[in-house]
């Protein structure tokens, strides 16, 4: 397996050539688009990204796949979206093994997201209980916290982290 995969610092995983091929023509269709922007904090405006060009990022994985394997340990981030999509593999059966342990279906997703954010929050380091975002979308703001002219919905930004456009 070490022969086909390399980390890509620049995704923050392992790759094989074929995903690094279909992240390049993605991300080039996103830059014709004019579509990649970033918050800028200090103003507080959206600016463009400057991208690579497809030379530059396919010399990358080129230089990446001649050179020998080295194992990289994965980001804090990236590993928590591993083990999130693992968790949520099996949530049928966790469900269902916690109703069988005598709970509600209520309870039982209440249980399934608790097991979730405390093993993500405990894989980020982070204290239990800081994750905003619960099953169906839902912000895990309680109402009112922003006051009386809080937006009772996401907006946009907010849905994409306030950070990309």
């Amino acid at each position: 397996m070490t022969e086909n995969v390399r980390y890509w610092s620049r995704v923050g995983m392992y790759i094989t050539e074929d995903f690094a091929e279909e992240w390049i023509k993605r991300l080039a269709a996103e830059d014709d688009s004019g579509n990649s922007k970033y918050l800028e904090d200090e103003i507080d405006e959206y600016v463009p990204r400057p991208l690579p060009t497809e030379a530059e990022l396919r010399n990358e994985v080129k230089e990446l796949f001649e050179s020998d394997f080295v194992e990289a340990e994965l980001p804090l981030e990236t590993r928590a979206i591993i083990l999130a999509q693992e968790m949520e593999a099996n949530k049928v059966a966790r469900i269902k093994q916690l109703k069988g342990e005598g709970m509600t279906l209520e309870e039982a997703k209440e249980a399934y997201q608790k097991e979730i954010d405390l093993a993500i929050t405990d894989t980020l380091g982070l204290e239990p209980g800081a994750l905003a975002i619960k099953m169906g979308g839902e912000t895990g703001i309680p109402e009112g916290e922003f006051g009386e002219d809080a937006p009772t919905e996401l907006s946009e930004e907010a849905s994409n982290d306030g950070k990309e456009e």
